[in-house]
């Protein structure tokens, strides 16, 4: 077989089968959830400089997005809604960029109507794309 025909074979089976691969997954994390909560603290606690540089990119992306027409006002007010939600419901929430800061395709900015608020299993499982 050639790379065209195994290609467009896989690209069948995907469209044939979408979201079984993630369920899986999704499955998997949850049966080893304890090992990989284990494991990424001892990670970040071996690897402090690894996590500062992530943190610091994050940082740039954020204030490298943020133009000086953004409404500062109105972006802490959505955190403080987040942070209200997750207190009064008990579940995680997080802000969302909409169009991501970084995306494969698209980048967004860092400003308020392009935040949402989504509890974070969900916003976890968005990643870094842009859905429609």
């Amino acid at each position: 077989m050639n790379k065209v025909n195994i290609k467009e074979r896989l690209h069948r089976w995907y469209l044939n089968n979408k979201g079984k691969h993630r369920c899986a997954r999704e499955l998997w994390y949850e049966a080893n959830k304890k090992e990989m909560l284990e494991y990424s603290r001892r990670w970040r606690k071996e690897n402090p400089e690894k996590v500062v540089l992530h943190i610091g990119r994050r940082r740039f992306y954020l204030k490298e997005r943020m133009p000086k027409w953004a409404n500062q006002e109105k972006i802490k007010e959505i955190y403080l809604q987040r942070d209200r939600l997750t207190e009064t419901t008990g579940v995680p929430y997080e802000v969302d960029h909409i169009i991501p800061l970084n995306g494969k395709n698209v980048c967004g900015l860092h400003v308020e109507n392009n935040l949402q608020i989504l509890p974070a299993k969900e916003n976890n499982r968005k990643r870094n794309k842009f859905l429609v």
